[in-house]
């Protein structure tokens, strides 16, 4: 079973097992303990909110919307109520992908070379970058991998403690298909966790 699938399985059995132990007195048309958790219903529920119909369920997609759909109606099915904002089925919150930059207050500057760097189109901070001043000597490390099963090592000889790296994205010959590293797709050396 995919991690994703396991990590909706997690999520989705205490919200139903939650719902249930709240909802009223089940009417005979609703669905009973014994029909609501059994294998085949467990494996249904995972099936579906883990299927390709739903693409993936990314923030903000058709596939996250049908399956906050899905949901809601098997919560409904077993005759929950809802407790969100405003008597609804969603609390919303707010999701932070990176830092948002201030382009007026956002500099690269290089000691002894006079030129102006803009930002997003010869720079950009990683999500993770501390807003701070950073002094240091500047080194250039090619592409920054070290990949022993390639024989490649931009390291090989460069003392990198302490200095302001530049590098490279991804990998050497990214765009020839014959290239060392992975061709057409890029190989886990392109990745920036790696470097």
């Amino acid at each position: 079973m995919h991690r994703t699938a396991k990590s909706l399985l997690a999520l989705t059995i205490p919200l139903l097992v939650y719902a249930l132990a709240w909802a009223e007195e089940q009417p005979a048309s609703r669905p009973t303990a014994d029909t609501l958790f059994t294998a085949e219903a467990y494996i249904a529920h995972v099936m579906y909110l883990a299927s390709d119909e739903l693409g993936g369920r990314g923030p903000a997609t058709e596939g996250s919307e049908k399956a906050a759909r899905y949901i809601v109606e098997q919560l409904e099915a077993a005759g929950c109520e809802p407790g969100g904002e405003d008597g609804t089925w969603f609390q919303p919150f707010e999701v932070r992908r990176g830092k948002r930059l201030v382009d007026e207050e956002a500099a690269l500057e290089i000691s002894g070379i006079d030129r102006q760097w803009e930002l997003r189109k010869d720079w950009i901070p990683l999500p993770f970058t501390e807003t701070e001043d950073v002094e240091g000597p500047l080194a250039f490390a090619g592409y920054g991998i070290q990949a022993p099963n390639f024989e490649y090592d931009d390291y090989d000889g460069f003392d990198a403690e302490g200095k302001i790296l530049l590098m490279f994205r991804y990998e050497p010959k990214d765009e020839d298909p014959e290239a060392e590293f992975g061709g057409e797709r890029p190989s886990r050396h392109a990745l920036f966790v790696r470097k």
